[in-house]
């Protein structure tokens, strides 16, 4: 049984996916398309597969990542908003004042 090598609980999931060549990942304004990318502790080629806490939302692995990753560049990212937690909502301004908590 794994434990979280962050807050020690046994509340750790395994995710698991079979994603093939359909893998997108952004950051800042740069993107990369294609199979997972190797050594970035979420699995590889055509898997997906990680572990994190369902308590203090840890991913479980070796970090930080050192490896670089070949990204394009793009001014406009395919996911520039997450959903918000708070909300459900995709937000264009997680600082707005209703995520201030006014």
């Amino acid at each position: 049984m794994k434990i979280c090598q962050r807050c020690k609980s046994l509340r750790v999931l395994k995710v698991q996916g079979k994603v093939s060549d359909c893998f997108a990942m952004c950051m800042t304004n740069k993107k990369y398309n294609g199979y997972v990318a190797n050594d970035i502790g979420i699995g590889g080629g055509d898997y997906i597969e990680f572990s994190y806490c369902l308590m203090c939302g840890q991913i479980q692995g070796d970090f930080p990542i050192n490896n670089p990753i070949e990204f394009e560049e793009e001014d406009d990212c395919p996911f520039p908003y997450i959903s918000c937690y708070k909300c459900g909502r995709r937000c264009g301004d997680p600082v707005d004042d209703y995520h201030r908590g006014n």
